[in-house]
This record gives structure tokens, C-alpha cells and sequence, in this order.
């Protein structure tokens, strides 16, 4: 069994707000490779299916932070675990 011990759940609107640090840093390749990507719980699943991993561990982070694209609450991490067991 494969376990990802580390994954943060991206989603759409922290892609959004994630977006004037990417251009402070001038990261357009990853604000480019960012946008091809299925920020979703079912593209996470589908990534994960990809490369073999059967489990996640989600990590929330509630702080307010300089990397919006990693903001996860707890209450969406519930949601996720009870969509995806």
C-alpha cells in the first residue's frame, strides 16, 4: 500500500488568490503548469490513482499566510474525507 504523507487539497479559488505571488516571484511556468492541472477532490483522486498512492494524508492549514494556494481549512478536510473514505 502506497500512502502519501503530505498533500495538500488545491482548489480553484486559492489558485485565484495565489496568483499576484506567483507574479511577484515570477513564476510563470508554475503558474502555468498550475493552471493545467484539476484543482479539485476528484482530480486529487485522479492524480493519486495515477500514481499508485491509495491513501492521503490532508494537511489543513487555517493560519493566514503569504501562500494562499496552500489554505485548507479543517471543515473542508472533513468534507473531503467524507466524500473520499
Amino acid at each position: 500500500m502506497r500512502i502519501d504523507f503530505h498533500v495538500h487539497p488545491l482548489e480553484p479559488r486559492n489558485l485565484e488568490d495565489s496568483r499576484p505571488l506567483f507574479r511577484m516571484l515570477n513564476a510563470n511556468r508554475f503558474e502555468k503548469w498550475m493552471d493545467s492541472q484539476t484543482l479539485s477532490a476528484e482530480g486529487l483522486i485522479a492524480d493519486m490513482d495515477r500514481a499508485g498512492v491509495d491513501r492521503a494524508v490532508i494537511l489543513a492549514v487555517e493560519y493566514d499566510m503569504d501562500a494562499p494556494l496552500l489554505r485548507v481549512r479543517n471543515e473542508r478536510v472533513i468534507e473531503l474525507v467524507k466524500m473520499f473514505p
